[in-house]
């Protein structure tokens, strides 16, 4: 119960953002930005229909042909948040937070990716544009971010028609951002750092970084090229408040030691994102 309760709000929270950001700041400046809020912008400004009911009849008419083409699961996946959709579309006051149509498009991308990244995270959607790209990859064997990008692209296409360069520009701009954002939530919270570590004094560091900062450390044989000699090397991960003691104590022992530093999206394993289940 509790799990579901998580999810029913989780995916509440993930369709208020995106809608927060339509009513907000993109349809009030005209920035059709794709998905169903897009095409809501587009026929609102168009046909003065309100946007709750076009998004409604969008969601419910895909929902429909989703049952039909992708089965009875994907329609109880979906339906709950394509119904929240134009129900948050409704509620939300049509009213710009900003008169600055740059900072509205900024903003608004930011609440827009961090909506779909809760959608991502939970497994869920807000149905509308995002039921064709599914629908291409099942039939036709399409990569549904491709299928995706295509539907929202011609949304903003079409907005370059109704609206002009400028609004077309920036909802492409929010496309961009959206994508650059998203990527960033993903994996840039849980970014590691992978550090190998040639030195004399590799005992004495990888001592120093148990003591202190309590991170543990692997011993890689290497053989250098030329001169075929064998040398331990030393990998340690961790996070960048660590790597700033790491430096410290490598100058320390070693200021001559040969570091190699990489950055990694993510690290799985014991003391990164697993945990014991004994207490």
């Amino acid at each position: 119960m509790t799990n579901i309760l998580k999810h029913i709000f989780g995916v509440a929270l993930g369709i208020f953002l995106i809608c927060l950001a339509v009513n907000t700041m993109f349809a009030p400046h005209q920035v059709a930005a794709g998905g169903v809020g897009g095409i809501s912008t587009i026929f609102f400004n168009v046909f003065q229909i309100n946007m709750a009911l076009t998004a409604l009849v969008i969601n419910s008419v895909l929902l429909v042909v989703g049952l039909i083409l992708l089965g009875k699961s994907f329609f109880i996946k979906t339906a709950y948040g394509a119904l929240l959709f134009p129900l948050f579309i409704e509620l939300i006051p049509k009213v710009p937070l900003s008169n600055d149509i740059l900072l509205s498009v900024l903003f608004g991308s930011l609440l827009t990716a961090m909506g779909v990244n809760i959608l991502y995270y939970l497994d869920a959607s807000s149905g509308g544009t995002t039921v064709p790209p599914l629908i291409l990859k099942k039939y036709f064997g399409i990569n549904p971010s491709l299928g995706l990008f295509i539907t929202d692209a011609l949304v903003v296409i079409s907005s370059l028609f109704i609206f002009g360069v400028q609004q077309f520009m920036y909802a492409a701009l929010v496309i961009m951002l959206t994508s650059i954002i998203m990527e960033y939530l993903t994996s840039g919270l849980t970014r590691k750092k992978v550090v190998y570590i040639i030195s004399e004094k590799q005992d004495l560091i990888a001592a120093e970084l148990m003591n202190n900062i309590g991170r543990g450390a692997t011993r890689l044989l290497a053989q250098g090229a030329y001169t075929s000699e064998e040398r331990n090397v030393l990998m340690i991960v961790l996070n960048d408040r660590d790597f700033n003691k790491l430096q410290k104590i490598i100058a320390d022992y070693d200021p001559q030691a040969f570091v190699i530093i990489h950055n990694v999206s993510k690290v799985l394993g014991q003391g990164f994102t697993y945990h014991s289940v004994v207490q």
